[in-house]
C-alpha cells in the first residue's frame, strides 16, 4: 500500500507544475498598455479621437529655466513658470541685455542692401549708423501659455509673450552726423510683443522640461533723436561737410520705429 501511495504522489507531481489552459477571451479583452483602462498609465486622445503622446505623471506646479536662444539677442535671464491647471501656465522672466539683437543686426543688413533708403526717417537713419556699447540694461518678460492637449509636461501650446529691455547706444556714422562732431551715447527702449506655438516634453527622469517655439512678432524701438547731418539731395550720402542740412528735429525729441520679427528657440526648464 505505501509503495501504490508513492506511485501515485510521483504521477500528480508534473501534472500540478503543468501551465492552465489560457481563454483566447483574456487576451482579447485585457487593456492595452497604457490606455484609459489600464491601471499602470493613460493615453490621451487628440480632438479627432486618434491616440496622441503618453500623458504625464508629474503633478509639479512650478518651473524655473534658462532660454540659451536668447544669448544669440543679446539677453540673459532665467525664468519661473507656474502651472494654474491642466491647460493654462503663466510666467516671467527676468535677467539683462548685455549687446545688440545679433538676428535683428542680420536683419537690418538684409535692410540695407535693398533700395530702401534709411534717410527717410531720421529715427531709422539713426538707429543705422549706431552701435551697442559695453553695459548691461534689466530685461522683463511676462508670458502666458494655452496648452491643446490639457498637459503641461507633456502637450502643445498657444502662448503670448511681451518683453521689455533696453540697449546702450552710440551714435555716430562715418561722416560724424552730429553737429558738435562727437557720437553721443543713447539708451534705446524696445517693446515687443509676440504671438508662439510650441511644444514641451519631459526628459527620461521627469524633471527636466523641454521647450521648443517659433511664432511672430512686433517690435516697437524708441529713443532720443539728436541733431543730425542729412545730404541736401537726400538720394546721396554727402560728399562733404558743407553738403549737409539737418533734420527739424531737436536733441530733446524723441522717435520710434516699429517692425515685425520672426521668433524660435528652445528653453530648458527644472519642475519642483
Amino acid at each position: 500500500m505505501r509503495y501504490i501511495l508513492l506511485l501515485l504522489v510521483l504521477v500528480s507531481i508534473p501534472v500540478m507544475a503543468q501551465d492552465l489552459p489560457t481563454n483566447s477571451l483574456d487576451d482579447i479583452y485585457t487593456p492595452l498598455k497604457g490606455s484609459v483602462l489600464d491601471g499602470s498609465g493613460k493615453a490621451k486622445s487628440s480632438s479627432s479621437g486618434s491616440s496622441s503622446r503618453t500623458a504625464s505623471t508629474n503633478t509639479a506646479k512650478n518651473m524655473i529655466g534658462f532660454n540659451p536662444s536668447l544669448l544669440f539677442r543679446g539677453i540673459a535671464c532665467f525664468s519661473y513658470d507656474r502651472v494654474l491647471n491642466d491647460h493654462f501656465v503663466v510666467g516671467a522672466a527676468i535677467g539683462f541685455s548685455f549687446r545688440g539683437d545679433l538676428i535683428a543686426l542680420l536683419t537690418q543688413k538684409i535692410r540695407e542692401s535693398s533700395d530702401y533708403s534709411p534717410y527717410s526717417h531720421p529715427a531709422v537713419f539713426q538707429h543705422q549708423f549706431s552701435y551697442t556699447t559695453s553695459g548691461i540694461n534689466p530685461f522683463l518678460q511676462l508670458q502666458g501659455k494655452f496648452f491643446l492637449d490639457a498637459d503641461p509636461y507633456e502637450g502643445n501650446y498657444l502662448a503670448l509673450n511681451y518683453r521689455l529691455f533696453s540697449n546702450n547706444m552710440i551714435y555716430g556714422g562715418e561722416f560724424n552726423q552730429t553737429f558738435d562732431g562727437i557720437s553721443p551715447q543713447y539708451k534705446m527702449t524696445v517693446n515687443s510683443i509676440s504671438f508662439l506655438y510650441g511644444s514641451q516634453w519631459e526628459s527620461s527622469s521627469g524633471n527636466v522640461i523641454h521647450d521648443l517655439y517659433i511664432g511672430l512678432g512686433y517690435k516697437t524701438n524708441s529713443f532720443p533723436i539728436y541733431p543730425i547731418k542729412k545730404a541736401k539731395n537726400s538720394s546721396s550720402e554727402p560728399d562733404s561737410i558743407d553738403d549737409v542740412e539737418s533734420f527739424s528735429t531737436s536733441s530733446s525729441g524723441r522717435g520710434s520705429f516699429s517692425n515685425f520679427m520672426f521668433l524660435f528657440g528652445y528653453s530648458f526648464s527644472f519642475s519642483f
